[in-house]
This record gives structure tokens, C-alpha cells and sequence, in this order.
């Protein structure tokens, strides 16, 4: 695991978030396709994501937050398009700052941003949270 956590790369973001290209629906129909059984497809939340990054280009964390949520919930509908039964985002990042009474982000701001990040999933697909 040091080896891992030592080699990882932290994202600087330089400019406004935009389209992405995590191709979650291809890798889903690729595993899917080797099975009979449901498959399901996990992903990181755009806040821990958020969490990770270098801010170079936003004001404020809210704003990237905001584009990233917007970001991954059109790989999010993607992915539901392609078929996929169950979308589980894991580890909202609601859970590190809930009891920090000035953090930058509220749990309130981290609630409406994980809204943001599912919004319209449940009509097409479930949709799982996991967080430790």
C-alpha cells in the first residue's frame, strides 16, 4: 500500500473543469460482457477528488467542487445509459470535515454537492454511496 500512496500523482488543476473522458461506460460494458450476472461500477466522488487536487484555477473550493460534481454526474448518466444496474460512488468526503465548525466546505455545501453529483441517476439506475 506505501507504494501506492508514495507514487500517486496529486492533480493540479490549472482550468475550468469541463467535459472528462473516465470512459466508465466502456469499461462497464467490457466487464459486463464476460458475466451473465449484474455488474455493478464504482467510482471516486468528485469531492474526494476535490479533497486530492492542487487548486491552481478557482477562487474558492466550492466552485471546483461544483464543476466536478457536474462533471462526473455526466459520466454518471453515461454509464446509466450503457445499462449499468447499480452506479456506487464511493467515500463523499461529508464525513472528514462534519466536525469542524470553520471548515471550508460545509456539510451542508458537501450534501447539495453530492445532490448535484446523482442528480437524475434514479431514474435510470440504483445508486449506491460507500464511505469508511
Amino acid at each position: 500500500m506505501w507504494e501506492v500512496i508514495e507514487t500517486r500523482m496529486t492533480p493540479h488543476v490549472v482550468d475550468r473543469i469541463g467535459d472528462t473522458s473516465l470512459q466508465l461506460d466502456w469499461a462497464w460494458k467490457a466487464v459486463a460482457g464476460m458475466t451473465d450476472r449484474p455488474v455493478k461500477l464504482g467510482t471516486v466522488s468528485a469531492q474526494l477528488v476535490e479533497y486530492m487536487c492542487i487548486n491552481e484555477h478557482y477562487r474558492d473550493r466550492i466552485e471546483l467542487l461544483n464543476d466536478l460534481s457536474d462533471a462526473m454526474n455526466r459520466e454518471y448518466q453515461a454509464l446509466a445509459d450503457a445499462g449499468c444496474p447499480i452506479v456506487q460512488i464511493d467515500e463523499p468526503t461529508v464525513h472528514m470535515t462534519i466536525h469542524y465548525r470553520n471548515a471550508p466546505i460545509t456539510p451542508a455545501q458537501y450534501v447539495e454537492a453530492f445532490n448535484r453529483e446523482v442528480k437524475g441517476l434514479r431514474a435510470k439506475t440504483e445508486v449506491w454511496c460507500h464511505t469508511c
